[in-house]
């Protein structure tokens, strides 16, 4: 079976390719590539099944091409994992990058509101009537709306700060919840790969007994007792 030792060898050499290359293309073309490698995986391990069913030995050749198949399903499926993991990585990254982003737009639009309004003009009053003034100065009368004006400002900053913390937080929680149904996920594919494997190896038994059985291959009966062994009547 050189042909189909080649192409299977042919299989497991575009995996590795797209390992490679998937680090400079798009990481959808890569996942493609990947299904496209599944499918003709397949169809090789179908083509060596029906080259096996015209050989004399079936078993043995049949192990082979599945011993072929499991390991180019597992590069495919190594290079599926890795792709998922960069996926997350990046997702949270961005996530984290945009909420930092808008925390410090909004802190610098705070900051910018506070010193214009620290820096503002004032418009001159006249001088209180001295009934009127009871005590109050105009400085501390003009410095009254800038000091307002501040402490508004630093308050906005503040419940912005707040509100990026919680963002980020959820965002957090959001990132742990994707992770946790990727990693179901991947329990629930493994499982699959376990209960296939066991199909096979089932499979395998039960072609084996009929090879053998074809091949005259029983086991012998049990010798039939002779009169003196026999019970007495």
């Amino acid at each position: 079976m050189t042909g189909a030792a080649g192409s299977w060898q042919q299989c497991v050499w575009l995996t590795l390719a797209l390992c490679g290359a998937a680090h400079g293309s798009d990481a959808a073309a890569a996942r493609e590539g990947l299904q496209r490698q599944r499918a003709s995986i397949e169809a090789a391990f179908e083509r060596d099944r029906t080259e096996c069913e015209q050989r004399f030995v079936v078993t043995s050749c049949v192990e082979a091409a599945q011993a072929r198949r499991r390991e180019a399903l597992g590069q495919v499926r190594k290079r599926e994992i890795e792709l998922d993991d960069a996926d997350r990585a990046a997702k949270a990254a961005a996530n984290r990058q945009r909420l930092q982003d808008k925390a410090a737009a909004q802190a610098q639009a705070n900051a910018k509101a506070a010193s214009a309004a620290a820096g503002a003009p004032r418009q001159p009053k006249p001088l209180p009537q001295p009934s009127r003034s009871a005590g109050r100065t105009p400085t501390a009368k003009a410095s009254a709306p800038a000091a307002s004006s501040a402490t508004a400002a630093s308050e906005q900053a503040a419940a912005a700060r707040r509100r990026a913390e919680r963002e980020a937080r959820q965002a957090a929680k959001a990132d742990d919840a994707a992770q946790a149904a990727e990693a179901a996920a991947q329990r629930a594919s493994e499982r699959q790969d376990r209960l296939a494997a066991a199909e096979e190896r089932r499979e395998r038994i039960e072609r084996r007994n009929r090879e053998r059985a074809a091949a005259g291959k029983v086991a012998a009966p049990l010798p039939v007792p002779d009169a003196a062994s026999a019970p007495g009547k």
